[in-house]
């Protein structure tokens, strides 16, 4: 994995007021670490290359593992902080970010 997204996967965020919160849902699926920094990138209005490294957070190898196979872990959730969004991995196909401190 590297530190940067390569351009990969077929991703659709849609915000759901309700909950606060962005869902990505990914159609076409690649690693999780590509899928969560493209989604910030994205909803920040930046390119991947400005945001700062996943590995500052957490060690992306680990999550494109534990997300990678679906049978593997099927009810695995991890939440985490990265550039200001809660960030929720639910499985290899859905996670959710939501601003931290704002009410979007």
């Amino acid at each position: 994995m590297t530190e940067r997204a390569s351009e990969p996967t077929d991703i659709s965020l849609m915000y759901v007021p309700a909950a606060g919160c962005h869902y990505a849902t990914v159609e076409r699926p690649g690693s999780m670490s590509d899928v969560v920094t493209l989604c910030v990138a994205h909803l920040d209005g930046i390119s991947c290359a400005e945001l700062p490294p996943l590995s500052d957070v957490l060690d992306p190898s680990a999550l494109d593992a534990l997300f990678a196979d679906e049978s593997a872990c099927p009810s695995c959730v991890l939440t985490f902080e990265y550039c200001g969004y809660a960030v929720t991995v639910d499985s290899a196909v859905q996670c959710r970010f939501s601003r931290i401190g704002a009410g979007d």
